[in-house]
């Protein structure tokens, strides 16, 4: 197994974990996208872990480092398959973009207090939010892969031998 242990401790903060795993089974809707009178249908299909980290991800890992507290610096993302092993991600803290991301958090607290649902484009015309969005793509560009863990390597229960595909 790869050192993962010496490699996290090596950021030099307290990285905030965050485990996303990959479904195994996914919907059918093949045949006509399943027409009439015909049930869709679960597929298992195992598409790995991801080779990156989605940048919908990015907004929740920099509230999960704020959460954290000053030291955490850093996230550690695991893409995890239940059947291709783990692909572990760093992700770097960025306070300005989390105190952007607060800032536009008051607002929509602000909006929904008032008893109405905001607009679904409530920040489209402020500048700022523009702004905002491009940095959460730049802190996505600057993800760094740390390490690969194949199936072999990822540790399962022995009470938990069957795939319960039979």
């Amino acid at each position: 197994m790869p050192p993962l242990r010496k490699t996290v401790s090596s950021l030099h903060s307290r990285p905030c974990p965050e485990i996303n795993t990959t479904l195994l089974t996914q919907l059918d809707l093949t045949d006509s996208q399943r027409g009439r009178n015909k049930l869709p249908r679960f597929v298992v299909r195992d598409n790995g872990p991801f080779n990156r980290v989605a940048l919908w991800h990015m907004p929740q890992l920099q509230l999960e480092m704020l959460c954290c507290g000053p030291e955490c610096q850093s996230a550690v993302f695991m893409s995890c398959s239940a059947t291709r092993g783990i692909e572990v991600f760093r992700v770097k803290r960025d306070k300005e973009l989390g105190d952007m991301m607060l800032t536009f958090l008051a607002r929509l607290t602000t909006e929904v207090s008032r008893g109405q649902p905001p607009n679904i484009d409530l920040f489209w015309d402020d500048p700022a939010y523009h702004v905002m969005l491009r940095r959460l793509v730049r802190i996505g560009r600057e993800v760094v892969h740390i390490a690969t863990i194949s199936p072999e390597d990822v540790q399962r229960s022995a009470l938990c031998d069957k795939w319960f595909l039979d």
